[in-house]
């Protein structure tokens, strides 16, 4: 995988290329599609909320892409939390129709897209927490 940082409110497509693992087998390239929404303790998300995933980003997008993989192999559970340094995720899996409609290749090869896609709502929490000045609180 090369990275690309998981972005706030935007839908991706994260590609897993064939590969063979003691859960099993992707015997072609596999599309899975994944959002990240902010779930603001206000109307809209602050200062702080949004500095935190961003300070988290890295972390947010290796956990996110392990855990797809590891679904594409061995189905987890249609709702997963995530606990961060100061943050959860919540993942909620989702049937993907408009992903079975879609004609992908990499390369020569026809990309299958995954039966499922992933939601995931970003959330502050009790613990650690930096604010925008570098100071941390509680």
């Amino acid at each position: 995988m090369s990275y690309r940082p998981l972005r706030l409110e935007e839908s991706s497509l994260v590609f897993f290329p064939p590969q063979t693992r003691r859960g099993g087998e992707l015997r072609e390239p596999t599309v899975v599609q994944v959002m990240i929404k902010m779930e603001p303790q206000s109307r809209f998300p602050t200062r702080e909320e949004v500095a935190a995933y961003c300070d988290a980003q890295e972390e947010i997008t290796t956990a996110v892409e392990t855990l797809l993989v590891e679904d594409l192999f061995i189905p987890l559970q249609k709702r997963i939390e995530i606990e961060g340094d100061g943050y959860v995720l919540i993942g909620e899996k989702k049937e993907w129709v408009y992903g079975q409609r879609l004609v992908l290749m990499w390369g020569d090869e026809v990309v299958r897209a995954a039966a499922n896609k992933w939601v995931f709502r970003f959330r502050l929490c009790g613990g650690k927490k930096t604010s925008i000045d570098g100071r941390e609180t509680y």
